[in-house]
C-alpha cells in the first residue's frame, strides 16, 4: 500500500499554487563529458522475461547531450559536424526477431514516454491528416532492439581504437515511420559514455581528419579554395594552411586561437564571416575554433587571387608561417 500524496498546511487554508508531489522515475542522471553540472534525460526502461535494459532517448537537440558533447556554452544547432546519430539509424536493420511487443515495453504494461510529453523533446513531426505518409528509407511498425557494431573513434581523429557494439532501442512515432528520420533513437545506458566520446571527437575534428606523420604528403581538402590543405596544429593549438599544389604551392599560413581576439571577433561578425556571431565571450571555444577555419580560408582565397597583402593589413594579421619547403618538381 503506497503513502497517501500529502499536502501542507498553508494550501489547506487557501494558498494558492501548491501541486500534488509527483515523482517521474523515468529520467536518468547524467554527468561527465563536457558538462559543467549534471543533467536529467528521459528514459525507458525496457522489461520481458528475457531482458532488462534501461535506454534514454537522444537528439541533436537534447540539452545533455549539446552541453557534453560542446561544452556548458554550446547552443542547439552548434553540433552540424557531429554525425554518430545519422550513422546509428543508416547502419540499423530492424527485423522481427529483434522487435519488442507494446504489451512488453515496459513494466506494467505502460509506457512511460507517454508521461513525458512535457520534459522530453520528439524529433518527429506529426503527418498532417490529409496527407497520406510516404515512407522514406527502411520503415518500422514495431519497437526495436537492435545492435549496430560502430568504431570505437570516428575516422576523423586519425586513431583505429577498433568497433563497439552500440545497443539501442528504435520506436516508430505512427504508421510508416521512417528509420532515418523519424523513428526515436534510444540508446542504452552504458553505451553512453561510447556515444559522448565519439561525438565530441566529431564535434572537435569538424571532420578534418588528423594527420600526425608530418612528412606524409597531403593533399587538397578544401572545398573553397583549389590547391589548398588544411589540418589542426595540436602542438601550436592553430590551424596550418598550406599551398600543395598550384602557383602558390609551398605558401603556409597560420591562424593561431590567441590571435583570434575579442575585436576580430566583433570584426568577423561584422564582416559576415560564416558561423561568427554574437558576443565573442558568449563564443564557445569549438566555434571560435571553426569560425577562425573559415577566415583562414578567406586569407589564403585572397593569396591565390594575389591580395593577400591587402587582406592582412585590413584584417590585422600578420604573414607568420613555417619555413617553406623548396618543392621538387
Amino acid at each position: 500500500m503506497s503513502a497517501p500524496n500529502m499536502t501542507p498546511v498553508l494550501a489547506q487554508k487557501g494558498k494558492a499554487g501548491w501541486k500534488d508531489v509527483q515523482i517521474v522515475e523515468d529520467q536518468v542522471g547524467i554527468s561527465g563529458g563536457f558538462l559543467g553540472k549534471p543533467y536529467s534525460a528521459a528514459s525507458v526502461l525496457i522489461m520481458t522475461q528475457e531482458i532488462h535494459m534501461r535506454f534514454v532517448e537522444v537528439t541533436k537537440k537534447s540539452e545533455w547531450f549539446v552541453k557534453a558533447v560542446g561544452g556548458a556554452k554550446a547552443q542547439k544547432g552548434e553540433l552540424g559536424g557531429v554525425k554518430v546519430l545519422d550513422e546509428l539509424r543508416k547502419h540499423m536493420t530492424p527485423s522481427p526477431g529483434a522487435a519488442v511487443a507494446d504489451s512488453d515495453a515496459v513494466a506494467d504494461d505502460v509506457d512511460p514516454m507517454d508521461e513525458l510529453d512535457e520534459v522530453m523533446e520528439t524529433p518527429c513531426k506529426k503527418p498532417k491528416a490529409t496527407a497520406k505518409p510516404k515512407a522514406k528509407g527502411k520503415t518500422m511498425t514495431q519497437s526495436s532492439i537492435v545492435e549496430v557494431v560502430m568504431p570505437k573513434s570516428p575516422a576523423c581523429t586519425g586513431v583505429d581504437n577498433g568497433n563497439f557494439t552500440a545497443t539501442l532501442y528504435m520506436m516508430p512515432c505512427g504508421k510508416h515511420c521512417s528509420v532515418e528520420r523519424q523513428a526515436r533513437l534510444f540508446v542504452r545506458v552504458d553505451c553512453i559514455s561510447w556515444l559522448l566520446a565519439y561525438a565530441a571527437d566529431e564535434h572537435f575534428f569538424q571532420g578534418v581528419l588528423r594527420v600526425d606523420n608530418a612528412e606524409e604528403a597531403k593533399a587538397s581538402n578544401s572545398t573553397a579554395v583549389a590547391g589548398l590543405n588544411i589540418e589542426w596544429d595540436f602542438t601550436s593549438d592553430a590551424w596550418a594552411a598550406e599551398f600543395v599544389s598550384g602557383d602558390k604551392c609551398g605558401t603556409v599560413r597560420i591562424l593561431a586561437m590567441k590571435d583570434v581576439s575579442e575585436k576580430l571577433w566583433e570584426k568577423m561578425v561584422e564582416e559576415e564571416v560564416p558561423g561568427a556571431e554574437g558576443n565573442f565571450n558568449d563564443a564557445s571555444i569549438v566555434k571560435r575554433k571553426r569560425v577562425s577555419k573559415e577566415l583562414l580560408e578567406l586569407w589564403c582565397g585572397a593569396i591565390a587571387e594575389k591580395q593577400g597583402s591587402g587582406f592582412e593589413k585590413y584584417w590585422g594579421l600578420r604573414s607568420k608561417h613555417k619555413k617553406e619547403k623548396t618543392k621538387q618538381k
